[in-house]
């Protein structure tokens, strides 16, 4: 498989697995969808915003916006003290990003959109792409940054669907070989 079909693919897997997480969401109601479920980000809502944040991050690294206004509010996400909740935390930063949870829904669904046109635009595959962090080059893989930005959606949508099940509701089916490309709601 070709690199840009592997990243093609992953991305394509990236916006399925949350299009099935999304829906399974819309059925929880809304005060235990806010709720403090033991979660790195406190509540389901705080970590679909930290994921849709790290996104953002990464493909405005990736498209050399990292030195505008815009990545630098991103970029203050991550420069807060207190990062995580804790047990008795009764909200979290996280959480205040997209206050509404179908505005965080259509968020994250264009976010995927930007993702495939980003990588559909591709002609070339990069080894390395670099950005500017603190005034400081950083060079990181370009391969394998699109792969964390898959895998670290994959671990959180893990962490949310493990919040779901403990909620009492089913859990949605998110494996990666249970993803159809040929279906209609991927890419």
């Amino acid at each position: 498989m070709a690199i840009h079909s592997l990243l093609r693919n992953h991305f394509g897997y990236h916006a399925w697995a949350y299009n099935r997480l999304l829906s399974v969401l819309r059925e929880m109601p809304t005060e235990t969808y806010h709720s403090n479920s033991g979660l790195c980000f406190r509540s389901i809502h705080g970590t679909l915003n930290h994921l849709l944040l790290g996104d953002r991050l990464w493909l405005d690294r990736l498209q050399n916006k990292a030195s505008t206004p815009t990545h630098a509010n991103l970029l203050s996400f991550w420069l807060h003290d207190e990062l995580y909740s804790t047990k008795d935390s009764s909200s979290i930063y996280w959480e205040e990003y997209i206050k509404d949870r179908h505005e965080l829904e259509d968020a994250i669904r264009n976010q995927c959109e930007l993702f495939k046109a980003f990588i559909d635009d591709l002609e070339a595959i990069p080894e390395t792409f670099q950005y500017d962090r603190k005034g400081e080059k950083v060079v990181k893989p370009f391969v394998g940054t699109l792969l964390h930005i898959v895998n670290h959606g994959t671990h959180h949508r893990g962490q949310i669907t493990a919040a779901i099940s403990a909620a009492g509701f089913p859990p949605p089916v998110l494996d990666l070989l249970y993803y159809d490309p040929s279906a209609a709601d991927g890419f």
